[in-house]
């Protein structure tokens, strides 16, 4: 006990400081614990079911967020789903409505040809009817004609109309042609609604008119009755083969007018 330390230097510097000043010693070696170390050493100290709660409640807070987020990305999937569903549809629509107005545009056009040729051909059957009334027997003037153009369907609601007297007569059937129409010859069939064959003709061409390319087909007005009737237009190929071109559709009305 030779030495008396009046502060914490002299008792560094005693030899006798380890056993007067080991507090001293203690605080100036530890560093200062940071705030995460503290707070688990707080949870240590606490309560194995509080411990418990805790843990459950940072697993649920887990899953919820992921449940929500993965919630978020569906729906947002959805949404995206129904806006393309929904233009694809618009889109279908007017494309739709586009093809309508143009069918009904092109219907409209159908009949005004329609009109026209027969115009047309009737009085193309006025001047053969001139040109050719001296070179055949009485009766059999060409009398009844009509205009038949590619593309009417079967169930079109304006149909080309053959007027034909009950007296008898000829009949002349314009039959319009395609610009892709290129054969040989053809060949022509004409058909009752029931399937009935009253009319062929082989070696037929076609000639320039005002209408374009058209064949033309006379034959007997007898032969047809009133009703409807169907042709059937087949070209012949250079090796001879016959092939279906297309069909065309009319009606036959029988008049007492002579």
């Amino acid at each position: 006990m030779g030495c008396l330390c009046q502060n914490a230097r002299d008792a560094i510097a005693c030899p006798f400081a380890d056993n007067f000043f080991p507090i001293q010693r203690q605080f100036f070696a530890t560093e200062p614990a940071s705030w995460w170390n503290s707070f688990i050493t707080s949870l240590r100290g606490l309560n194995p079911a509080f411990k418990f709660s805790i843990a459950a409640a940072a697993l649920t807070l887990v899953i919820g967020v992921s449940w929500l987020i993965a919630e978020a990305v569906r729906l947002r999937a959805q949404v995206a789903q129904l806006q393309a569903e929904q233009h694809t549809r618009r889109r279908q629509e007017e494309i739709l409505r586009q093809q309508a107005d143009g069918e009904h545009a092109r219907s409209e056009d159908l009949a005004a040809q329609l009109r026209r040729e027969q115009e047309r051909s009737e009085e193309l059957a006025r001047q053969l009817e001139r040109d050719q009334s001296r070179e055949r027997p009485a009766g059999l003037l060409f009398i009844a004609s009509v205009f038949l153009p590619p593309g009417i369907p079967r169930g079109a609601a304006e149909r080309p109309k053959l007027v034909v007297p009950q007296a008898g007569g000829l009949a002349l059937l314009q039959i319009g042609l395609e610009v892709e129409d290129e054969y040989k010859s053809f060949r022509v069939e004409i058909r009752t609604a029931q399937g009935q064959e009253i009319w062929a003709q082989d070696s037929l061409r076609p000639r320039q008119s005002r209408a374009g390319r058209v064949i033309n087909l006379v034959m007997p007005g007898s032969v047809l009755g009133a009703g409807e009737y169907e042709l059937t237009l087949k070209g012949v190929t250079e090796n001879q083969n016959t092939e279906d071109v297309r069909y065309y559709y009319f009606d036959a009305l029988k008049t007492l007018k002579k």
